[in-house]
């Protein structure tokens, strides 16, 4: 488990749409939190990384503030993807 530390920058509700094939998909609760990312020569920049959220309530207290979240990492092919465990709640950190 890795911990994100961020500014939380927004909460939304992923639209629903159906594919071709007739199915359901989307309306997930989402949230997006805007973090540093240090690079392999000591600087640094900036990501937005967009989460799906279990409980969006637990966030939306906290948008515009910095806070820390568990993460979990998985890794697809040449992509690294981050996801908030069910337990994991954000926390507040000192400004």
């Amino acid at each position: 488990m890795l911990t994100l530390k961020g500014q939380l920058i927004n909460t939304f509700k992923q639209p629903k749409g159906v594919n071709k094939e007739g199915n359901e998909y989307g309306g997930q609760d989402k949230v997006q939190i805007m973090g540093k990312v240090e690079l392999p020569d000591g600087d640094s920049r900036m990501d937005m990384f967009t989460l799906t959220a279990h409980n969006i309530e637990h966030f939306k207290a906290f948008i515009g503030k910095q806070i820390s979240i568990d993460v979990g990492v998985l890794a697809s092919r040449n992509n690294v993807i981050f996801f908030i465990p069910k337990q994991a709640k954000p926390q507040a950190l000192a400004s």
